[in-house]
């Protein structure tokens, strides 16, 4: 009898489990739509150092000299060149699609002008013939710039950017004159202040890596020096302008 009992609820269980199982199979099944984690935007804010070559053409280098006599503003064609450095800088990435910032340069250059001019001829100076001969030379250059930019894609960006520019100009001033007049060799090396304006396109082609191709206009212009020798005073005054392309190379901290 408990034997029978006991067979009674065996058969009981599995009648009510395949039961469960034929209704689980006749009911509709859920279907879930997959899950996709979206990437976050790119972000520009941070701080950035990196590398820069260049090239400069189009340049004049400016010397006005004052002398007994008279005065000379020449525009001394510079030869186009390189120049290579480094730069730091902040981005804020302060809208969906703006940027602001600032960017400090500093590069080694060699890009030299030269001028000859005369200023004495014996028609005019009772048989004595003068002329000087001017060459200019930009050893560095440094900018100090603000920029903002819009984001054509998050990792794309395009803008403007301007503002202080500083270097050195190194000018060495000889002056000859024929027969029995005295001659002299002058070098003065001189800082020069100016601005900068330009536009840039920079792509952020890994997350901590940007890289940059920008042109700048850059006018420089020293402050006035005098240079003297037994019997002769002059002043000069120096400046530079030039069109500068250059290709950066950042990283993002």
């Amino acid at each position: 009898m408990r034997r029978s009992l006991i067979s009674i609820g065996f058969a009981a269980v599995a009648a009510l489990v395949v039961s469960s199982a034929a209704v689980a199979a006749d009911m509709p099944s859920k279907s879930y739509a997959p899950y996709y984690s979206s990437a976050p935007a790119y972000s520009w804010t941070g701080m950035y150092a990196g590398l820069n070559v260049g090239y400069c053409w189009g340049g004049k280098f400016l010397d006005q000299t004052t002398y007994p006599g008279g005065m000379t503003d020449n525009s001394l064609s510079g030869k186009s060149g390189g120049l290579f450095g480094g730069q730091v800088g902040y981005n804020w990435h302060f809208a969906p699609s703006w940027v602001a910032g600032l960017e400090f340069n500093f590069d080694y250059a060699n890009l030299k002008g030269s001028y000859t001019d005369t200023w004495c001829t014996p028609a005019t100076c009772g048989g004595i013939a003068g002329w000087n001969t001017t060459d200019v030379k930009l050893s560095w250059l440094g900018l100090a710039n603000a920029r903002l930019g819009y984001l054509l894609t998050d990792r794309i960006l395009i803008g403007v950017d301007g503002g202080f520019a500083f270097g050195r100009l190194k000018g060495t001033f000889n002056q000859y004159c024929t027969p029995g007049c005295s001659t002299f060799t002058q070098e003065t090396t001189q800082g020069a202040v100016g601005w900068d304006a330009g536009a840039f396109a920079e792509w952020a082609f890994a997350d901590h890596w940007t890289t940059k191709l920008d042109y700048k206009y850059v006018d420089l212009t020293s402050q006035t020096q005098v240079s003297s020798s037994p019997g002769w005073t002059q002043t000069n005054k120096l400046g530079y302008h030039t069109n500068l392309m250059r290709f950066s190379v950042n990283y993002k901290f």
